[in-house]
């Protein structure tokens, strides 16, 4: 069907503290409406997601509990020369 899974926000669990909005890299994220994201700048790097302190975004693909798990913590940067 062509549609892209994005980030969902649950308004209910949503402080609308703006640390999504700040946190996203590309910008998809209004500052006036935190619950959508902007499915044409979106990346789907999840850092809206993983940044929420009410843990009101979610993926809600298969592949975001397996992610979740490998990804929870951050790695050190490593550099290569």
């Amino acid at each position: 069907d062509g549609v892209k899974p994005l980030p969902v926000t649950d308004a209910e669990l949503c402080r609308r503290c703006g640390k999504c909005v700040r946190l996203c890299p590309t910008g998809a994220i209004d500052v006036h409406d935190c619950l959508h994201t902007d499915a044409e700048r979106c990346i789907k790097c999840c850092a809206c997601v993983k940044c929420c302190p009410a843990r009101a975004r979610h993926f809600a693909t298969p592949y975001a509990p397996i992610l979740s798990q490998c990804f929870a913590a951050r790695k050190s940067p490593v550099t290569i020369l």
